[in-house]
């Protein structure tokens, strides 16, 4: 449900960032929740996917 949230939050093809996608590939290899995925992005990548979020919106 988590990833869903994000996935409206930030756009659905948030995943696709490099740094998400690898954070989800070590969460898929790890079993953990997605929100301690989550917590584990750096804090500049979720900047950048709020930005192409709100150009996506305002485009």
């Amino acid at each position: 449900m988590y990833f869903c949230e994000l996935s409206y939050r930030y756009g659905r093809d948030f995943d696709a960032h490099d740094e998400m996608r690898r954070a989800l590939e070590e969460r898929a290899r790890s079993g953990q929740a997605m929100i301690a995925c989550a917590d584990g992005v750096h804090p500049s990548v979720w900047e950048q996917l709020a930005k192409n979020a709100n150009r996506e919106v305002n485009a």
